[in-house]
C-alpha cells in the first residue's frame, strides 16, 4: 500500500493554483511549469483563465520560469487559454500517458528534473507526471462541474488523499512558506 500511495503522492497539495508560490518553484530549481486547464486554472469545459490567473502566470514568468498548458481538452479551448496567458499549449494530450508529458517537455525545451506539473487530478496529472519523473503540485478542483468519469474517480482520489494525510505524507501551503 505504501508504494501505491507514493506513486500518487503530489510533492505539494494546495487549495488553488493561485496559492503556488513562484519562489517555491525557484528554490527547487524549477525552470518550467506545466499546468492543466480544466478545474486547475478555469472552470471545466467552457471557462477561461481570469485576471487573477493571468497575474499568477505573469509572476511565474517574471521569475524566469517557462510555462505551458497540457490538457486533454480540445485544441480550440487550449488555444484560447494559451492566447490569454501568452504561453504555449498542448491540447488533446491523452494524460496520464507519458507521451503527453514528453510533448510538453519538448515544447518547453526542459528536462523532467527541472519541470513541475500542476493539476487537479491525482490519476491524470500527478500519476502521469510522476511516472515521467516530474515534480507535481495537486490543487483542489476549481469547480464542481466536470466529466462524469472524473466525478466517479474523485471518490477514489479522496481516499488516496486521506491515506496520504493520515501518514503525514502531504506537503501543504504552510510547509511551502506561504504565498508569494
Amino acid at each position: 500500500m505504501a508504494g501505491f500511495l507514493e506513486a500518487l503522492k503530489p510533492d505539494l497539495y494546495l487549495p488553488s493554483l493561485l496559492d503556488l508560490d513562484p519562489a517555491w518553484l525557484v528554490r527547487r530549481g524549477v525552470k518550467a511549469l506545466i499546468s492543466d486547464l480544466d478545474n486547475t486554472m478555469a472552470a471545466w469545459k467552457n471557462g477561461y483563465p481570469d485576471s487573477a490567473c493571468v497575474s499568477f502566470f505573469d509572476r511565474v514568468k517574471a521569475k524566469g520560469i517557462a510555462c505551458c498548458i497540457l490538457s486533454n481538452a480540445p485544441a480550440w479551448r487550449v488555444r484560447k487559454a494559451a492566447e490569454i496567458l501568452d504561453i504555449p499549449g498542448v491540447p488533446n494530450a491523452g494524460k496520464p500517458r507519458r507521451a503527453a508529458f514528453h510533448r510538453a517537455l519538448q515544447v518547453l525545451g526542459t528536462t523532467a528534473r527541472e519541470t513541475c506539473v500542476v493539476g487537479d487530478q491525482i490519476f491524470t496529472d500527478v500519476w502521469g507526471a510522476k511516472r515521467s519523473g516530474l515534480m507535481t503540485v495537486l490543487v483542489v478542483p476549481f469547480g464542481t462541474r466536470e466529466f462524469i468519469w472524473t466525478k466517479l474517480v474523485r471518490h477514489v482520489e479522496r481516499a488516496v488523499l486521506r491515506g496520504l494525510a493520515e501518514r503525514g505524507l502531504l506537503e501543504t501551503l504552510s510547509s511551502q512558506g506561504g504565498r508569494g
